[in-house]
């Protein structure tokens, strides 16, 4: 989102399998790769809108 008022920036569909209360398959989706490069673009989308 954009600095106030709130705007929509980017969309970026997240491709991750769904989270379960199993706390082992929460923590291999944390530190899969896929999740760290949707983590880099999410915070670069953030520090880029607000920048």
């Amino acid at each position: 989102m954009s600095a106030r008022p709130g705007r929509i920036m980017q969309d970026i569909p997240i491709e991750l399998p769904e989270d379960s209360t199993d706390e082992r398959r929460s923590a291999t989706v944390r530190t899969s790769t896929e999740f760290a490069a949707y983590k880099e673009t999410i915070a670069s989308a953030i520090y880029h809108a607000h920048s």
